[in-house]
């Protein structure tokens, strides 16, 4: 009994200054959990705010901890910063606020390697510095395997493969096969209308090779919603070779890193459709 009393004793004390440390923790993020609030909410946030709390002690205490609550914040905060910072104004800041993202990313996928939003936003990052193609592949594909039809997930994955040179969509074409078949089964109408947006030609190429794929039911449905005439010929901008036009506006997009491709809002747990998460 006297060995009873004292395990129950220091249960209760290890609960006790567990709660109590958890407690100091939670107080000290709250900061950050509130500047992460407010840019989720488009509150106003000035640029300085977002850039200091980028390189606080709160963002190591999130790495350090791992949790994924401080980690969601500090990811929030973290990318707000780079996307912000001009590359061509201010190119030595970019570069500390891209080397940091890079390195909380890596540290966030360590703690979480389930998560597939933090693998999509290191792709990102990534392709902000270089396009290398297979690296994109490999990280979009894990993205794919842990979360296929998560809504946000899917049009974050898809923000990428628009935007690819020729060369990298050549090598990522089954995994953007992949989400573009997604959307066209099961994606809400403005999603579905969304795909044709703001894409490279040869992006939109692979769209046109996939809506084939799709049941004649559903694609009579979609067709006009992609802004394509009912024999199946997209509306492409007349002039060069769609490849060679890829290549200008790859070129073209190059010159100017700023990331502003950033979906910057965490993604909510939701599937295309009720039926894609059947």
């Amino acid at each position: 009994m006297p060995l009873l009393r004292i395990a129950s004793v220091l249960l209760f004390a290890a609960m006790a200054i567990y709660g109590a440390t958890l407690n100091i923790t939670n107080f000290s993020q709250a900061p950050l959990r509130n500047l992460a609030a407010d840019l989720l909410m488009r509150r106003n946030v000035t640029a300085l705010m977002v850039h200091d709390a980028a390189g606080s002690r709160e963002i190591n205490e999130a790495m350090r901890t791992c949790r994924s609550d401080l980690l969601d914040d500090a990811l929030s905060v973290i990318l707000h910063d780079l996307n912000q910072t001009n590359q061509v104004a201010d190119y030595d800041s970019w570069a500390r606020s891209h080397a940091r993202s890079q390195i909380f990313l890596q540290t966030m996928i360590r703690c979480q390697p389930l998560n597939g939003n933090a693998w999509i936003r290191e792709a990102m990052v990534e392709r902000a510095i270089a396009e290398d193609a297979e690296s994109l592949r490999i990280k979009l594909d894990t993205a794919i395997q842990i979360a296929p039809f998560e809504r946000q997930l899917v049009v974050a994955r898809l923000s990428i493969w628009k935007r690819l040179s020729p060369r990298a969509l050549e090598i990522c074409a089954p995994l953007a096969e992949t989400d573009i078949v997604s959307v066209l089964r099961y994606g809400m109408d403005h999603i579905v209308k969304d795909l044709p947006a703001g894409a490279s030609d040869g992006f939109r190429h692979l769209l046109l090779a996939q809506l084939a794929s799709i049941d004649q039911d559903r694609r009579r449905i979609i067709t006009p919603l992609l802004g394509m005439s009912q024999q199946g010929s997209v509306r492409l901008r007349a002039g060069r070779p769609w490849r060679q036009r890829a290549i200008a506006d790859a070129a073209a997009s190059a010159a100017q890193r700023v990331v502003r491709h950033f979906i910057l809002e965490l993604p909510q747990t939701m599937p295309l459709s009720e039926k894609a998460s059947r």
